[in-house]
């Protein structure tokens, strides 16, 4: 079972047994995302409703599901793929031991 906790413009808030889910009413099934906690869900429907690129990559990914805007989206993909690469380390010094 869940129960709507918020519903905020198009998104409703849902608590499940183990976590929060938001959904965009306007869109269909592919357009939700899970949250761990409340704040979580609230701060990626504010950042959707101003258009804002989130830093973080949970969040990217989260908004990019949860947006019907195809502009919005395109911007989510260019600068969210800029930083969802992962640098990757190789120590010099460390000879395959």
């Amino acid at each position: 079972m869940c129960r709507v906790m918020s519903s905020i413009d198009n998104f409703k808030v849902l608590q499940t047994g183990r976590d929060y889910v938001v959904v965009n009413a306007s869109g269909g099934y592919e357009n939700h995302s899970h949250f761990e906690s409340y704040k979580g869900a609230v701060t990626c429907i504010d950042l959707i409703k101003r258009r804002k690129v989130p830093k973080s990559s949970y969040l990217i990914k989260a908004a990019m599901r949860l947006t019907t805007d195809s502009d919005y989206r395109r911007d989510l993909e260019r600068i969210g793929e800029k930083r969802l690469q992962k640098q990757r380390y190789i120590n010099i010094g460390c000879k395959g031991r």
